[in-house]
Order: C-alpha cells, then structure tokens, then sequence
C-alpha cells in the first residue's frame, strides 16, 4: 500500500510541477504570435504607405501638367492669337464707366 502511495504522490508533484512551465509556454506563444502579428502588421503599412506614395506622386504630377495646360491656355499671346483668328479687333479708346455704385 505505500508504493500506491507513493506513485500516486509522484504523480500529483508532477502535474503540480507542470503547471508553470504550462504557464510559460503560453505566455511564450503569446508573445510569438504577437511578434508574428506585428510584423505582418508592419508589412502590410509599409506596402500601403508605398503604394499610396506612388499614387500622390502621380496625382501631383497630374496636377502639375494641368496647371501648365491653364497657363497656357489663359496667356495673354495666345489670347490676342485667338482674337486675331475670330477677326476681333481691339477697341480704339478704354470702355467709359455708365453707372458707378456708390453704397
């Protein structure tokens, strides 16, 4: 009767001594799938950030060919070009003030 006795304390020691290292190895796998989370996290801001980065920089490029077509469009030479071809001719005296709003 006292080697049942004593198997069955060896046994409860054991599963008594196991608890911890359970313990352990959760918290270990926790803070694995953390890292893997987090850089699989990083990957994805990093592939997002260069991609919107890219699109910016063709937006503003986009924006600076525009810019350029307006400039060229509204310059004065090619205002009086236009004029000149539609047979407009420039007034001979400046346009007189009728009306004046005085509030």
């Amino acid at each position: 009767m006292s080697l049942d006795r004593l198997r069955y304390d060896s046994q409860s020691a054991t599963s008594a001594n196991a608890f911890p290292y359970l313990i352990l190895i959760f918290f270990v796998a926790i803070s694995l799938l953390n890292t893997w989370f987090s850089s699989y996290h990083n990957r994805t801001f990093h592939h997002l950030k260069a991609e919107l980065d890219r699109e910016r920089n063709q937006l503003m490029n986009e924006i600076s060919e525009l810019e350029i077509e307006v400039t060229e469009l509204t310059a004065v030479t090619r205002i009086h070009q236009l004029a000149s071809e539609m047979k407009m001719v420039p007034p001979a005296d400046l346009p007189k003030l009728l009306y004046i709003d005085q509030r």
